[in-house]
């Protein structure tokens, strides 16, 4: 029993103007202020203009009406997706790099292994663009992905990287980030700030416990101050308890003012922390407004896990108490069939559906569609997208169902893609 027959596929103008009428739309991803439904959503009529931009969100059935009608008939409305944390250049190397053991050391060391023969240009750039061109087609507007940038795997990833942000300029928005492990700072500072400044990326530090992490974490707050370079951290991926970099940054953060954005990716450890020490830190990173991204399906897949035994946490950061705390928190989809998550095929719904399982999201079902798409979209500097209000780009996501409940449930089936206004071009639905 699949449930509910689906809402007939959305008809849109081919041009013009038009009032898409009846919508629901999640609340938090919109500035309409109307009291939602139970899941979190309110209903509302959108118009939007021939240039494919939203020109106005009004209440269900306070339109002005001045172009043609199309129904919507209370289906579910979401905007597109943003992915702000990807491994791109690792992605479907399962087969030359499979985890032995399925630990996060075991992703370290296939990882290793599989890169002393240097991946050429052309082999990085075929894989990355064929990820891509899947999250494309699932309804991503914009993705983040982490390039290996030691010195010792050369500039292949990189020249992959600029060509296919080339290639797919005008589809998708793509950014870089120069991923290495935090001694490099020491040593290699000049190289990655190069790097950072060739191909507008972040700057990426991988920190692990360590007797030098202190000032490793110092020395990349003070190069990226230097050269005005945002920061995109990877921080405490592990089940060690005594795992602190966050809390050496949100000291750090706490005592000066960065004009940079800071992002913190992982942060599983903190879930292992005593709770007045952990919200000590919270508190910390919420004042000085540094982003965190949670990485579901790879840490549940990853932490916690002891041949033999039965897994007795899930890997994730303390997501709920930081966005309580007013922690801007993205959800990303982090590594897809490599050593590090052996799964996925870059449908952003298919992490958050995860996502609302692994974390308890579903208070309400639809009050955290916005850490897909409203707030991935502005930590990576895209103020104007991943919402739906007036004066954005009508790009969005229409499901055929009316609750979120639904959209979940059935993996998002049949939805189709409006791309500034239009139905995408050749794909009315997608199955």
């Amino acid at each position: 029993m699949r449930g509910p027959s689906p809402l007939p596929a959305l008809k849109i103008p081919a041009r013009g103007g038009y009032h898409l009428l009846d919508l629901r739309i999640p609340q938090c991803v919109t500035t309409l202020d109307r009291e939602p439904d139970g899941e979190g959503c309110v209903r509302a009529d959108i118009t939007i203009g021939a240039d494919g931009q939203i020109e106005s969100v009004h209440p269900r059935g306070d339109v002005n009406f001045r172009y043609p009608v199309v129904q919507a008939m209370g289906r579910q409305v979401w905007p597109a997706f943003f992915d702000i944390h990807a491994h791109l250049d690792k992605t479907a190397t399962w087969t030359r790099a499979p985890n032995p053991d399925g630990t996060f050391d075991g992703a370290i060391a296939a990882s290793r292994e599989a890169r002393r023969t240097p991946w050429g240009e052309d082999d990085i750039y075929a894989r990355m663009r064929a990820a891509a061109l899947d999250a494309y087609r699932f309804g991503t507007l914009g993705i983040r992905t982490h390039i290996d940038s030691s010195l010792s795997r050369g500039p292949s990833g990189w020249r992959a990287f600029e060509r296919l942000r080339r290639d797919l300029a005008g589809k998708m928005k793509i950014q870089g980030v120069t991923l290495f492990v935090g001694t490099e700072i020491l040593k290699n500072a000049n190289a990655l700030v190069a790097l950072c400044k060739r191909y507008k990326a972040a700057l990426g530090p991988v920190f692990h416990p360590s007797v030098g992490m202190d000032g490793e974490i110092r020395k990349v707050f003070e190069v990226a101050e230097a050269h005005a370079l945002d920061l995109d951290i990877h921080v405490d991926e592990t089940g060690q308890p005594n795992a602190d970099a966050l809390r050496v940054i949100a000291d750090l953060v706490s005592q000066r003012t960065f004009r940079q954005r800071i992002i913190c990716g992982h942060a599983c450890s903190l879930s292992l922390w005593p709770k007045d020490a952990a919200q000590s830190t919270i508190n910390k990173l919420s004042a000085a407004g540094v982003g965190i991204v949670t990485l579901p399906a790879t840490n549940l897949y990853l932490q916690g896990r002891t041949p033999g035994e039965t897994p007795q946490w899930r890997g994730i950061t303390r997501i709920h108490e930081m966005r309580s705390a007013g922690i801007d928190v993205a959800i990303a989809g982090d590594n897809r069939r490599d050593a590090f998550y052996p799964f996925g095929d870059y449908d952003m719904l298919d992490v958050f559906r995860d996502a609302v399982r692994i974390a308890h999201l579903d208070q309400p079902m639809a009050g955290w569609v916005d850490a897909v798409t409203r707030i991935p979209a502005t930590l990576m500097g895209y103020d104007n997208c991943g919402r739906i209000a007036a004066g954005t780009e009508a790009t969005m996501i229409a499901f055929p169902v009316s609750t979120a409940a639904e959209v979940l449930a059935f993996r998002g089936e049949n939805r189709q893609l409006i791309e500034r206004g239009r139905l995408r071009r050749g794909q009315a639905e997608l199955r």
